[in-house]
């Protein structure tokens, strides 16, 4: 794999590592591109392939901390991974575990980028907020404008809201299918579903003026 800055003797890094590896096939599966990832596995090895999804096509070694130093920078970047663990550690508390990455990693590295703030009695108390800010939504004043979308082949589905009676489930839909724009590529169904999004939304629009 040709990893650089990894100390085999320190839990977290063995854990972030596990946790990058594990992204890798995730976001195969979250995007809908198993079928060409297998393809790109076969042609060579699944080693090299997890190189090039880490690395890229550089020759340089794969810096398994940089992952460390970039979620506590506070300058503006393009990367999404501070702001989604951010919102992950302040509202959601969706963080993925497994056997080789606990729930007790993800805490630590809340505490880790934004502070002493986020102990795990303040992450507690956030995503419960949360989910009572979610609760009965059919009938609060404050969601009549609200209609939600549901991505039939997403991973996330299981944590989503189901129960709401504008909630559009998008027939062979991926993670974030519905909020791209409208393609001659697009599925038939996922075509029909974007309009009738588009149509919602005209309505939305109309009833706030």
């Amino acid at each position: 794999m040709n990893i650089c800055g990894f100390d085999h003797t320190k839990n977290e890094y063995v854990i972030n590592l596990f946790e990058r590896l594990t992204k890798v096939v995730g976001t195969l599966v979250q995007y809908g591109n198993i079928k060409e990832g297998c393809k790109d596995i076969s042609k060579s090895s699944f080693t090299l392939y997890l190189k090039k999804q880490l690395n890229g096509n550089s020759t340089k070694c794969y810096d398994s901390v940089s992952s460390f130093k970039s979620l506590r920078d506070v300058h503006y970047t393009t990367d999404s991974a501070r702001l989604w663990l951010y919102q992950c550690c302040d509202e959601l508390g969706n963080f993925q575990t497994s056997e080789y990455i606990p729930l007790d990693f993800w805490l630590d590295m809340c505490l880790d980028a934004f502070g002493n703030k986020f102990s795990n009695c303040y992450i507690d108390r956030s995503v419960k907020d949360t989910d009572q800010n979610f609760e009965d939504m059919e009938n609060r004043d404050s969601f009549r404008r609200v209609f939600l979308t549901q991505p039939e082949l997403d991973a996330w589905t299981s944590t989503k809201v189901r129960k709401h009676k504008r909630t559009y489930f998008l027939k062979g839909a991926t993670h974030c299918e519905d909020l791209q724009a409208s393609s001659e590529n697009d599925k038939p169904s996922i075509k029909a579903l974007k309009r009738d999004i588009d149509i919602e939304v005209q309505k939305l629009q109309h009833k706030a003026h």
